[in-house]
């Protein structure tokens, strides 16, 4: 079943766009939610599942070229296809720019064209989130990157400004030259790979798990206080720990981390600096432990 979203005020329009829709029957199973204005769509998105929004550029409360930036900004990962009156190629090609998958001049429009734009635009949407999924990702572990890290750190800085709660636990491998030297690079990145494994495992779908680069990483968690982040970061630590058994040279990797709050206010840099602080703290207490 395809969730369709029309937004737009003109009875006409919508009556023409249904008709349309009903000549597609048996190529395509649809459901057509209307919405009259732009606040009544964006209220619609949040509530419901939608799998591409037809969108109007002049609604009631949103005029123009800018009604795309605020359906994207706020719903980016959901296909948009611009309804418009005016039969120009520029007005067209600035909705693509302003995150619009395709357009529709209406009444210029047939069930053939209707069903190809929305079966391509749902494509290029697919493709575009495949591309941004990898450009945010670490290619050997599949954790999140360095700059996907930021923005989700900023996030949850922000998140918590707004009352949340949640903290960062970073940690290393301990002595993790030796496994390069001793093993191999290509054993090397195997372990990698099975710690990064273990950590999304312990962790939520909501949590976030990042690879700062060579044996750090970093797992962001929505958490209470500072003990159900320690008892996150010993689960992790326990897990790893038992991968001992496995390793051809008789001794597995060992975890050294550190755990902070993330406070309201805190800077990503102050936040970043301070779990590093208590994860040398760790490491000089004897590594293999948490410190918060």
């Amino acid at each position: 079943m395809l969730r369709l979203l029309v937004v737009d005020d003109d009875p006409g329009d919508v009556r023409l766009l249904r008709l349309t829709l009903g000549r597609m029957a048996g190529r395509q199973e649809h459901h057509l939610a209307v919405a009259e204005n732009l606040a009544d769509a964006l209220e619609h998105l949040l509530t419901n599942e939608v799998d591409l929004v037809l969108l109007d550029l002049g609604l009631p409360d949103s005029q123009g070229i800018g009604t795309v930036d605020k359906v994207s900004q706020e719903f980016g990962a959901v296909p948009i296809v611009v309804l418009t009156g005016l039969a120009s190629e520029e007005a067209g090609l600035e909705a693509l720019r302003r995150g619009a998958s395709d357009y529709l001049v209406k009444g210029k429009y047939d069930a053939d064209q209707l069903l190809r734009t929305i079966r391509y635009s749902r494509e290029r949407k697919w493709l575009e989130r495949q591309l941004v999924e990898l450009a945010m990702r670490d290619p050997l572990t599949g954790a999140l990157n360095r700059r996907a890290f930021d923005d989700a750190l900023r996030r949850k800085i922000s998140l918590v400004e707004r009352g949340a709660s949640a903290a960062l636990v970073m940690f290393d491998v301990d002595h993790f030259k030796r496994v390069n030297d001793t093993l191999g690079h290509d054993a090397g990145d195997q372990v990698l790979v099975k710690i990064a494994e273990i950590a999304r495992n312990m962790i939520r779908p909501t949590d976030d798990l990042t690879r700062l680069g060579g044996d750090e990483f970093v797992v962001l968690i929505d958490c209470a206080d500072i003990s159900e982040a320690l008892a996150v970061g010993e689960r992790i630590r326990q897990s790893v720990e038992n991968l001992q058994t496995a390793s051809p040279a008789g001794a597995g990797p060992t975890l050294s981390m550190g755990a902070v709050m993330i406070n309201a206010g805190s800077s990503p840099e102050a936040i970043l600096a301070s779990a590093d602080e208590r994860m040398y703290r760790s490491k000089s207490g004897g590594r293999n432990r948490i410190c918060a």
